[in-house]
């Protein structure tokens, strides 16, 4: 027995052609978040103003500050992108709730993430130079104020750098060579106690860091059991402290996750 069927009418094919090509354009309420492109600490982003009143050591590694790509509140995101995004390895789309509040605006995200990105290099410089003067007792560090740090950092916002900015800080202020010539990525925040807070986007920034050339990637420990894998090449560190953080910098096998995808 073979069934035939009969072609649409050709106003129906039409019809409904024009209703896929209407939801492959029509805008969606998802968001795309994409690895963004590492930066380079050093020299650029930490440094020493001229008027510093500390002493820097040479550097001979890099630290990598890794940022995401997350699509704009409001904006205008065809469905036949978010579909491109969708099959992609390196790329989530995620309703658009899940990330941002509703009705928030572009301008509203973008004051909070620059307010966010301050407080974590004003937090940086503090705890960098807490660690100092706990561990260095004797070499002046209590003299030094948050004044003779700069950390600068264009195009960028939220609190995800703040572990890398104080580490960054610790290893240009000391004769200790954390880095060992390596490039080093990692991210978190960094809160007033020296603890590193978790962050968004963790899969993302691993993919970024691997770009980079990364030997080490520093993750906060809360943010191990969303890690699904880890490119091949890179290792590994889970981080719940700055203490923990320069532990890891210094020890051949650092501790990794324990919780991976749980």
């Amino acid at each position: 027995l073979v069934l035939r069927f009969s072609r649409l009418p050709r106003f129906s094919r039409t019809l409904v052609t024009l209703f896929f090509v209407a939801a492959f354009l029509s805008p969606l309420q998802f968001v795309a978040i994409a690895p963004g492109t590492p930066q380079g600490i050093f020299p650029e982003i930490v440094s020493l103003p001229k008027k510093s009143n500390a002493t820097s050591y040479p550097i001979d590694g890099q630290f990598y500050l890794l940022t995401i790509r997350v699509t704009a509140p409001g904006g205008y995101v065809p469905g036949i992108e978010m579909l491109y995004r969708w099959v992609r390895t390196d790329q989530v789309v995620l309703p658009t709730s899940v990330i941002y509040p509703p009705g928030t605006t572009l301008e509203e995200e973008e004051k909070l993430s620059k307010a966010e990105m301050k407080g974590s290099q004003d937090y940086a410089r503090t705890i960098a130079l807490d660690y100092l003067v706990r561990t260095y007792p004797d070499r002046g560090f209590e003299k030094l104020t948050s004044q003779d740090i700069s950390i600068a950092v264009k195009r960028t916002g939220g609190p995800s750098g703040g572990m890398i900015f104080t580490l960054a800080v610790i290893e240009m202020l000391t004769k200790e060579n954390l880095l060992q010539g390596r490039s080093i990525a990692g991210t978190g925040t960094i809160e007033k106690d020296g603890s590193i807070g978790a962050i968004g986007g963790i899969e993302e920034k691993i993919v970024a860091a691997k770009r980079a050339g990364a030997d080490l990637f520093l993750a906060p420990s809360a943010n191990c059991s969303e890690l699904s894998s880890i490119p091949e090449g890179i290792t590994v560190a889970a981080v719940g402290t700055i203490d923990e953080a320069v532990a890891a910098l210094n020890s051949k096998s650092p501790k990794g996750c324990d919780s991976l995808g749980a």
